[in-house]
């Protein structure tokens, strides 16, 4: 099945690294507007019918729980200046 992506405009912006001139059309994205926010939950409501296309969602849910468990590390934590993470 074929879903409407959500449209992101671009803007004519440039960052300089190291001397090299990089496009960074999509550099809007990072603001905290209300254009933002609706092209974010355009692309969650994308993302959502995407996952559950066809599926009952409580199973969805319940596959990604099982399979999302403990499978991330512990985020660092920053104390005095520095990152820490701990080591299990």
């Amino acid at each position: 099945m074929t879903f409407p992506y959500p449209q992101a405009r671009t803007v004519e912006v440039f960052e300089d690294v190291a001397g090299v001139r990089v496009p960074d059309p999509y550099r809007w994205l990072e603001q905290e507007t209300d254009e933002v926010r609706i092209w974010q939950r355009r692309q969650a409501e994308l993302a959502a019918a995407v996952v559950y296309d066809g599926q009952d969602p409580a199973a969805v849910r319940d596959l990604i729980r099982a399979y999302d468990s403990g499978s991330r590390p512990a985020l660092p934590k920053h104390a005095a200046g520095r990152w820490f993470r701990a080591v299990t």
